[in-house]
This record gives structure tokens, C-alpha cells and sequence, in this order.
């Protein structure tokens, strides 16, 4: 193992998320309104369907530079009529040997996994897909 691998293996464990070299801060502001919208945040993509959104929002996505690949998203607590998939790229992380499956976790700014959402892990893309229904904090996780 590297030394950069043993680095990155100190913090793997930690509340599960995935250790990822760190990204630059990435943000990225667009209205988005009942018809639905695509918000592209660097490798990472927000789509929110068509009657997700009762009324046009400005939605903000932040791709925060930390050891963990994850996305804060405003206004804080917003709510869809429908589920909404968020994508979140992990090529730029430390992938554990025995890894069954990333998924999208909700989490909150302590680092906490709060929620596993239903994702689906596309691995050989380094890519997770995940259903989301509210705003906030967003991470890859194992």
C-alpha cells in the first residue's frame, strides 16, 4: 500500500463515506420551475422532473472541497412533489476492496450519515445514482 493509500485508509471508515481526493469548491445557481430542469455541478448532475416544483426556485449547488465527494444544496429544506435523482461522480475517490456498493447518503456538516437513499451504483462509469426528495447535503458513501 501507498503511503497515500494508507493516508486515505485512515479516514475510508469514517461514518461510511467514500475518501476522495479533494475536488476544488464548484457553485453553481439556476431557476428551476414546475417544468423541471438539469443543474450540471462539474462531474456531478441534479435532474428534478417535470411537477417536482410547484413554483420556480433558484436553486443553488455547492461542490464542496473536502476528503469526501458531496454536494450542499439551497434553499435548505426544500421539498419535491417527486423524487428527484441526483448523480454523484467518484473517480476522484479511494475505492475499499470490499466495497459492495456506493450509494447517495443525506448527511449533515458533521459528517454524519443522517440517510441512505435508493441508489444505484454504476462502478465501472466510478458514478452513484441516487433518489432525493429534499435539500440539503448530499455524499457519496459505502
Amino acid at each position: 500500500m501507498t503511503a497515500f493509500e494508507q493516508e486515505l485508509a485512515k479516514y475510508a471508515s469514517a461514518a461510511g463515506l467514500m475518501t476522495c481526493k479533494p475536488q476544488p469548491a464548484l457553485s453553481v445557481s439556476q431557476v428551476v420551475g414546475s417544468a423541471g430542469g438539469v443543474i450540471q455541478i462539474g462531474k456531478h448532475k441534479l435532474e428534478i422532473p417535470k411537477g417536482a416544483l410547484r413554483k420556480s426556485v433558484t436553486i443553488t449547488a455547492v461542490a464542496v472541497a473536502d476528503s469526501f465527494n458531496s454536494i450542499r444544496f439551497g434553499p435548505e429544506g426544500l421539498k419535491f412533489t417527486k423524487t428527484a435523482s441526483l448523480t454523484l461522480d467518484y473517480a476522484n475517490c479511494w475505492i475499499p476492496a470490499l466495497l459492495s456498493a456506493a450509494y447517495v447518503a443525506f448527511v449533515d456538516e458533521n459528517k454524519n450519515i443522517l440517510e441512505r437513499t435508493t441508489s444505484v451504483d454504476y462502478r465501472n462509469l466510478f458514478i452513484v445514482v441516487g433518489e432525493i426528495k429534499h435539500f440539503s447535503r448530499y455524499a457519496v458513501a459505502w
